[in-house]
């Protein structure tokens, strides 16, 4: 991965975690949480749903937007992780959804787009 991409991916994953505080009220449990099957972009409690979400950043629609990037490899990846997540943090009890921010930053202007319970 290139570095600029990086950085777009951390701006966009920023970007997404200041959206769903300030305008959803949800908190943040942890960003880049990671182990060796991978990393969940971000987690976030909607009260006391458990929000896993996935974060794709674009600034090219050359290959898709962002939301035609999501593909159902990376949705059970994400399901995978989760499983993972929720096996070491012990909370089994949790309801738990699964979320999608598609952030296309083109030509200066950004475009968010928020899917709540993407199917898995």
């Amino acid at each position: 991965m290139t570095r600029a991409r990086k950085e777009l991916g951390s701006w966009g994953e920023e970007q997404a975690k200041q959206y769903l505080i300030k305008e959803y009220g949800y908190k943040l449990l942890n960003q880049n949480w990671r182990n060796r099957a991978g990393e969940i972009d971000l987690i976030m409690l909607d009260r006391d749903t458990l929000v896993f979400i996935e974060v794709r950043t674009k600034s090219s629609i050359t290959y898709g937007t962002s939301i035609e990037s999501l593909t159902p490899q990376k949705k059970n990846k994400l399901k995978r992780m989760a499983s993972h997540y929720i096996q070491y943090k012990n909370c089994w009890e949790r309801e738990i959804r699964f979320d999608f921010i598609a952030i296309d930053k083109l030509q200066n202007e950004t475009k968010i787009t928020y899917i709540k319970e993407i199917i898995i």
